[in-house]
């Protein structure tokens, strides 16, 4: 099952966002990201989170919905509490919409958190409209239809990580990819691109021009 999960940051609607939440069986608003239901046009399923960052207007908006309440001093993020949620109602697939453009803590913290739930066997996908950010652990692979001349790059989130990069303008074959390094940033596409993983665990972000 596929479940979105709205964060607080900043969301840009574009068709392509639209395309990617077809088929969602569930929404889980993760605090403040509530607010994003009337841009996205969904409906929630469930509110998560200490609620210090939602609006008392947007949950008036939503009179009837379930919400599942925890204390400011918690160990875990909104987000996190969020993506636990939709796990255990059945999500496999989750698409997290607006995890950056606020906080920079925040928006490292939600790649962090990503890569963590690949390791753990699940997809996490980090989405605003414009970027899109994909975690994969070693043994995966993943393929994306994107126009050619759109810029994506690969980066290592441990020490290294061993990757294959296919439909690109700097293709790479069993390559190393250690930390802190440029080898896997700004790449072009030349069609459809393919990056797996035999090592290690990596991330991998794609530049969509939104007119």
């Amino acid at each position: 099952m596929k479940a979105l999960i709205l964060a607080g940051g900043v969301v840009r609607p574009s068709p392509r966002l639209s395309m990617l939440l077809e088929g969602v069986g569930l929404v889980v608003a993760a605090d403040g990201g509530l607010w994003h239901c009337e841009t996205l046009g969904v409906t929630p399923d469930l509110l998560v989170g200490d609620l210090d960052s939602v609006r008392d207007d947007v949950r008036a908006a939503w009179p009837d919905l379930p919400v599942d309440v925890h204390r400011p001093d918690k160990d875990d993020l909104d987000l996190e509490l969020a993506i636990d949620a939709a796990i255990s109602r059945g999500a496999t697939h989750v698409l997290v919409v607006g995890s950056a453009g606020g906080r920079l803590d925040q928006t490292l913290a939600a790649a962090l958190i990503a890569g963590r739930y690949a390791e753990a066997g699940y997809r996490v996908d980090l989405l605003d409209g414009e970027h899109e950010t994909y975690a994969l652990a070693a043994g995966t692979s993943r393929s994306w239809h994107v126009p050619r001349g759109t810029t994506f790059s690969v980066l290592t989130l441990g020490d290294e990580a061993r990757v294959d990069v296919h439909g690109a303008a700097f293709p790479l074959r069993d390559a190393a990819l250690p930390r802190g390094v440029g080898l896997g940033v700004s790449n072009v596409a030349r069609g459809e691109v393919t990056v797996g993983v035999r090592v290690g665990l990596a991330l991998v972000v794609i530049a969509w021009r939104v007119d």
